[in-house]
């Protein structure tokens, strides 16, 4: 508000291409996430995604994106999160 004197602007997630979200690409935004981890990771740890125990809060549209991209990069999903509660996957999550 402050910066640009404008109020009503926020940002959201899964937005429709109306209030400015991408058009079919309903996995961006959990798999930006991901790829910005592993940015970090790589730089601060110097190490890869391979075998890293991840646990992801939340377990709707995003988290299950970045789950998903997390397996592909190697890295163990150990839980998923809500406010209902936690799945732990004691062997890490798998695709099924």
């Amino acid at each position: 508000k402050r910066l640009t004197n404008k109020h009503g602007e926020g940002v959201l997630t899964g937005k429709s291409q109306l209030f400015g979200g991408s058009p079919l690409r309903p996995e961006a935004t959990g798999f930006g996430l991901v790829y910005i981890t592993q940015l970090v990771v790589k730089k601060k740890l110097n190490r890869s995604m391979e075998g890293l125990l991840c646990a992801v809060s939340g377990s709707g549209n995003v988290a299950q994106n970045a789950a998903k991209k997390l397996m592909e990069l190697g890295a163990k999903v150990m839980t998923l999160s809500d406010s209902n509660g936690v799945l732990l996957f004691e062997e890490g999550m798998n695709k099924k």
